[in-house]
Parts: structure tokens; C-alpha cells; sequence
């Protein structure tokens, strides 16, 4: 059972995503390959330097969206015990998906960033 299996099982929360992509399945590769990357960006009409990518995983997630010109942000989030890699000084770090409510302050250290809405 993959992620795209597994999000059907909630529908509660599958009507909250207008898109939705499984990196490693269905024929997509897995990240940091920037094709599911660059397949989000095209469905949700964007581009790379106008998007934002959350993830939790150093190489795969800010690696990967970065290799695509989107702006990533670090989620350690404080409930999972792990052994972070060292921290990059450029890349914005969140604890928890709450902060990104003020995703302006998160991205403020980053020059040229404008925030829409």
C-alpha cells in the first residue's frame, strides 16, 4: 500500500488536496528525481520560483526541490524522534506545520521572496 493507497482511506482529509502527487508510484520516480517536482508544478500551474516545498527528509525533500528552483523548508517536526542532519544555514527550518501560518516570517531571512495569498 503506497501514499496515493493510503490518502483514499481518509476522505475526510483527500478533499483538502486539488492535487496530489505519489513520488515512487504509478510510474512517477521517486524523489529527489525532479520529475514529481516538476509534475506538481505543472498541475497547480506554477512556477518553481513562485512555489514553496515542505518536507521533513534533508536530501530528498529540500535537496529535491531546491534542484528545481522552488523554495524548500525544513519541517523537524518536534513530535518525531530522529537524528537530524546538521542544518543548512539557508534553508528555513519549521517544528511544526502550525508556523507555516506565517509563512512570511518563516521565509523573512530569504532575499527577494514575496508572499501571495
Amino acid at each position: 500500500n503506497g501514499a496515493g493507497h493510503r490518502l483514499h482511506e481518509f476522505p475526510e482529509l483527500e478533499r483538502f488536496f486539488g492535487v496530489a502527487i505519489f513520488a515512487g508510484e504509478g510510474g512517477i520516480p521517486a524523489k529527489p528525481d525532479p520529475k514529481p517536482f516538476q509534475l506538481c508544478l505543472e498541475r497547480v500551474g506554477v512556477k518553481p520560483q513562485a512555489a514553496v516545498y515542505v518536507g521533513d527528509d534533508l536530501r530528498i525533500d529540500v535537496g529535491g526541490a531546491r534542484g528545481v528552483g522552488m523554495q524548500p523548508v525544513w519541517l523537524k517536526h518536534h513530535t518525531v524522534t530522529r537524528n537530524w542532519p546538521a542544518r543548512e544555514s539557508e534553508v528555513p527550518v519549521i517544528t511544526s506545520l502550525e508556523e507555516l501560518l506565517d509563512l512570511a516570517g518563516v521565509l523573512a531571512p530569504q532575499q527577494g521572496l514575496q508572499i501571495r495569498r
